[in-house]
């Protein structure tokens, strides 16, 4: 990771996020206004890894302090949800992370990954994360284990209601509906 720097996002670092996750996950995903949210939030967290003044990568995350806060980020299977993490407010959400493909497998994931668990563990009872699962891989469960979460359950067709409604493609399964599986990984 030499020259790779991690810092919280400004309004300066809005197009290169949208850049990184429109090619890790498909056009309109994240949204500036998403972006705008997690820079003004006291509750919402993100930071961005730059190599050389050029971003690299990007996380996204969220204290949540109860079910209501929760069910923003959640996408479907609320019951699950509510009923697996009552008692375990407030709970730190890993909401997105992201990295430019030039820069995959050199340790931006797992730092960026780090420096939000740092912040966020003393603060809350649990961490979350939900993992998108495709054939590609899925470098960030690797991460999250690494840290001490483990897989909990697997969900099938988890973003089909939410990719219709906001109307987002997926990279893999093109113009909504998405077909993909979540990993739902905490350390609880």
């Amino acid at each position: 990771m030499t020259n790779t720097k991690l810092q919280p996002i400004d309004s300066s670092h809005i197009k290169a996020i949208i850049n990184i996750s429109n090619l890790q996950f498909g056009n309109g995903f994240i949204t500036e206004l998403e972006i705008l949210n997690h820079i003004k939030s006291e509750h919402k967290y993100g930071f961005v890894s730059s190599i050389n003044g050029k971003i690299s990568g990007f996380i996204f995350g969220s204290l949540c302090k109860n079910f209501q806060d929760l069910e923003h980020i959640v996408v479907s299977h609320y019951n699950w949800f509510e009923e697996e993490f009552k008692g375990q407010f407030p709970i730190g959400v890993i909401e997105t992370i992201g990295v430019d493909s030039k820069h995959k497998g050199k340790g931006i994931g797992k730092a960026l990954v780090t420096v939000f668990l740092n912040i966020i563990n003393p603060i809350s009872k649990t961490s979350l994360s939900m993992v998108w699962l495709h054939d590609g891989g899925t470098p960030l469960a690797h991460i999250l284990e690494q840290c001490g979460l483990k897989n909990k359950k697997n969900i099938a067709n988890y973003w089909e209601k939410d990719s219709l409604e906001n109307n987002y493609d997926c990279l893999y399964c093109g113009r909504p509906p998405c077909q993909c599986s979540v990993m739902v990984y905490a350390d609880n």
